[in-house]
């Protein structure tokens, strides 16, 4: 028994002689870093190894990166070279160090070139009222700030950054400018210790400004030389004016400091036979800025009454009247009293006339011209040069031609006219020739309603052409057959008479009967 426990006892010293021995041989390796983190511009890093035998290498290498030894001994170090990163991408790479059975990893990075490279101009144009600006760069730096300098953080706002197919788009607001001068910041772009500038320039606020309170001058109807002033930052061009005012003079005085500079302006007005009145229009590059009105005022003005609203918004667009919406008076100014010839169409959704009861106002008139109204009745008995008329209408019901030296009436009749009213009375003393033939018309068949025609009242009548029919076409029997509405054509016993004589010539449809009133 004490012979087996004498040969464990020396078993057990044996094996605890063996585990010593393997702990003190046990392999190990350490560094002194086992990250490199390198820069654009590269370089060499040391790494000091201690190891408990000889090292060695393992690993791919890179073409960006090389190693100053494979392997060495406990002690020595090793150079890492790190070629310079041109590139704008972040390059990485790993390799181990092997000592015995044990071994550590070291990982090389090599930062990128850190650019911010402007695709766009390096100025940049913003009009005046503002709005987005979006602006192109290249760039792999991850945060950019947005820097502006003088008053720019005021006026522009950095709204975004957006990154896609390669390429940085800055997005920013520009505000709306409320100056008479232009405006401009230096935006400055800033990260990864980079940085690169563009300027953006706001266009200044483009403007004539006159210092009279209405923009109007009003003088009296003598001849003489009249001065105003405007405030203007852009060139003054050639003004468009009456004849009746003439540009005699402009002194400009240097810009001050809000941007505008002053120019004096001098006229010269000619005497005025009435009140009238002259716009000036100032524009610069096409666009108007300013409308100045100059007006000549009679003490003593000449009103008349045009009871047609419609008539007198086209007489005050005409520049004959100064008329007042809803008032019924207006003032004749100096083109009314002139002026000779006068032509009224009627555009869509311009004004309607229903009546030009007091064109006897304007005392040169002599020649009309009317088309397209809602003209139920032409009353032309309060004129007194009228010698030319032209009538387009479908409505009229009333011709009154007063003692007008005018010898003829008609009217005006196409592929495409009726008259719409039952009757249609003509007077006039010097009227010698009427004529409302309608011989064909698309629309009679369907529209005309003229039944009767009386011109009792034209006492010096030498030639009637009324003859109103007009061929339709019948789809029940595929005929055409003549159509008159007309059925009656009043006359005097003198006219009737006349007629008889030869006289006085008649162009009518045999449908049509002369009837004496």
């Amino acid at each position: 028994m004490k012979k087996i426990i004498l040969l464990f006892a020396a078993a057990a010293i044996v094996f605890a002689g063996c585990t010593e021995k393997e702990e003190t041989t046990a392999s190990s390796i350490e560094l002194s870093v086992e990250s490199i983190p390198a820069g654009p511009e590269g370089g060499t890093f040391e790494i000091q190894i201690t190891s408990s035998e000889d090292w060695r290498i393992s690993g791919k290498t890179v073409d960006w990166m090389s190693l100053s030894a494979d392997g060495g001994k406990s002690g020595e170090s090793l150079s890492v070279i790190v070629s310079p990163n041109s590139t704008m991408e972040s390059k990485s790479a790993e390799f181990k160090i092997f000592a015995g059975s044990v071994a550590k990893t070291v990982t090389v990075t090599s930062s990128p070139l850190y650019v911010i490279e402007l695709l766009d101009d390096a100025e940049v144009d913003v009009v005046s009222g503002g709005g987005s600006v979006n602006y192109s760069i290249n760039t792999n730096v991850p945060e950019i700030e947005v820097g502006f300098s003088g008053d720019g953080a005021s006026w522009i706002t950095y709204e975004k950054r957006s990154d896609a197919f390669g390429k940085t788009v800055l997005s920013f607001t520009v505000a709306e400018s409320e100056i008479y001068k232009s405006r401009s910041s230096e935006v400055t772009l800033t990260g990864a210790g980079v940085s690169a500038t563009f300027t953006l320039i706001q266009a200044q606020v483009d403007a004539i400004i006159s210092e009279l309170e209405g923009n109007r001058l009003e003088t009296d109807l003598d001849e003489q030389d009249v001065k105003f002033s405007v405030r203007h930052n852009v060139e003054l061009d050639d003004l468009v004016l009456p004849e009746w005012i003439e540009l005699k003079g402009t002194d400009t005085q240097p810009t001050a400091e809000d941007g505008l500079q002053t120019s004096e302006l001098t006229f010269h007005l000619d005497e005025a036979p009435a009140t009238r009145v002259g716009t000036l229009s100032f524009t610069y590059n096409g666009s108007e800025y300013l409308s100045f009105v100059i007006r000549q005022q009679n003490p003593n003005p000449v009103m008349t009454e045009i009871p047609d609203e419609g008539l007198r918004m086209e007489l005050a667009d005409l520049g004959w009247v100064i008329a007042e919406k809803g008032l019924t008076s207006c003032e004749i100014i100096a083109a009314g009293m002139t002026s000779e010839s006068l032509s009224l169409e009627y555009n869509w959704g311009g004004n309607d006339i229903n009546s030009i009861s007091g064109l006897g106002a304007f005392p040169e008139l002599s020649d009309i011209s009317i088309s397209g109204y809602t003209l139920d009745v032409l009353d032309l008995s309060d004129c007194s040069k009228i010698n030319s008329l032209y009538l387009s209408t479908e409505e009229i019901s009333e011709v009154h031609l007063g003692n007008n030296p005018l010898t003829k009436f008609s009217i005006y009749s196409d592929a495409f006219s009726y008259l719409s009213n039952t009757s249609l009375t003509i007077t006039g003393t010097n009227v010698k020739v009427i004529d409302v033939n309608m011989t064909e018309s698309y629309y009679a068949t369907y529209y005309e309603h003229l039944a009767t025609l009386d011109v009792t009242g034209c006492t010096n009548l030498t030639e009637l052409h009324a003859k109103r029919e007009v061929e339709s076409y019948d789809y029940g029997t595929g005929q055409y057959t003549t159509v008159c509405v007309l059925e009656t054509i009043y006359v005097t016993a003198e006219q009737k008479a006349a007629i008889d004589a030869g006289t006085l010539t008649v162009e009518k449809s045999d449908m049509t009967s002369i009837v004496v009133k």
